[in-house]
């Protein structure tokens, strides 16, 4: 069983069971998740990174809205999109496109399977690798060995469709909306669970709006179908067993405050990392801090620092203000679906064999 947990004190027990026939006027997931990663400032990668995809149809993107430095080992399967600008020192891997407004410095080797543009200059010393075609509006002063297909004149690069800036999504509002339309009342739920104990809520799909989560007690939640839950205020943890998504949930968790912790999430269908979608309105840092483990899930954080700690592997997507760490970050895009109308309410069975790899 797979299953995200925030932990407190268990003192008693009380379970609920909603069910609800409303549902989420809106999906923002296609929004905040448009591309594997988007930074909405600088991006500065110390350690081995890899970005690519877990389900074989989703193409990769890491796009950059500001300044982008990568040392060591950088490994982009699929296009790199560094709006502000690359430093790179060491090994960079493109399977894709390479494109840019700004300039390229590399010390060491790069390698770009498709297309490198560049707006500005390209600078360095080393050596440079494009199967593609190599375009520079500016001086390309580079010193080294250069193994390059073919050049072509530099056609201007947009902004990445990001949802940074004015695209952000008002995950404070949304939470805020909630407060007065939500199925709380209608399935029976109260919005406030403060020092109640242990608590078991069955959510089936619907709308529903919390606050005090961070003090009731040990709560256990329980998704079937697609469930969007808002919460007004912090969240101090994310673990291992608080919320479990039943073969076939979604789930949609808006947190208008900050998610200090996020820690081993390895709930719901593995082979489905897109159904569980965090949305972070405040702008504390947030550390991701998994070990060794996987997780599964996609973090919308466009005003918040997401912080990875040791050997963090992220199957789904994220977007945030800032993405620092030192050690292996491993991200494998899982493209947003957004949920529709099934007449047939049975869950579908799980599949067989191994969840999906990094491509």
């Amino acid at each position: 069983m797979k299953r995200l947990a925030l932990l407190f004190a268990v003192v008693g027990c009380a379970d609920n069971t909603l069910g609800a026939t409303s549902q989420t006027a809106t999906c923002p997931a296609t929004q905040a998740f448009a591309v594997s990663a988007c930074i909405c400032e600088d991006f500065a990668d110390v350690g081995n990174l890899i970005v690519g995809s877990s389900v074989a149809q989703d193409h990769a993107t890491l796009a950059v809205m500001g300044a982008t430095k990568a040392i060591n080992n950088f490994q982009v399967r699929g296009d790199l999109r560094p709006h502000g600008g690359l430093t790179a020192t060491g090994n960079l891997h493109v399977t894709g496109s390479l494109s840019t407004p700004a300039t390229v410095d590399d010390i060491g080797n790069i390698e770009v399977d498709g297309d490198l543009a560049i707006g500005g200059d390209l600078k360095g010393i080393g050596r440079l690798a494009v199967g593609g075609a190599l375009s520079v509006a500016g001086k390309d002063t580079f010193l080294g060995y250069e193994e390059v297909a073919a050049t072509a004149p530099y056609a201007a690069v947009d902004a990445p469709e990001c949802g940074c800036g004015s695209n952000a999504i008002d995950v404070v509002g949304l939470v805020a909306a909630a407060k007065t339309a939500n199925d709380n009342a209608a399935a029976g739920v109260p919005t406030s669970f403060k020092n109640i104990g242990a608590t078991r809520l069955a959510l089936t799909t619907g709308s529903y709006y919390l606050t005090d989560l961070a003090s009731i007690g040990a709560t256990f939640v329980s998704i079937t179908g697609h469930v969007s839950l808002y919460l007004d205020g912090n969240l101090e943890q994310i673990g291992a067993a608080w919320i479990k998504l039943e073969n076939g949930g979604m789930l949609d968790l808006y947190v208008s405050g900050s998610v200090r912790s996020i820690g081993h999430l390895d709930l719901g269908n593995p082979w489905d990392p897109s159904a569980f979608r965090l949305y972070i309105g405040g702008g504390d840092k947030a550390t991701i801090n998994v070990g060794n483990q996987i997780y599964n899930g996609a973090i919308y954080a466009p005003d918040a620092v997401v912080e990875y700690v040791g050997n963090t592997q992220i199957r789904g997507a994220i977007t945030a203000k800032r993405l620092t760490g030192v050690g292996n970050l491993e991200l494998g895009y899982a493209a947003p679906q957004c949920p529709v109308d099934d007449p047939d309410p049975t869950p579908p069975a799980p599949p067989a064999g191994e969840p999906p790899v990094l491509l």
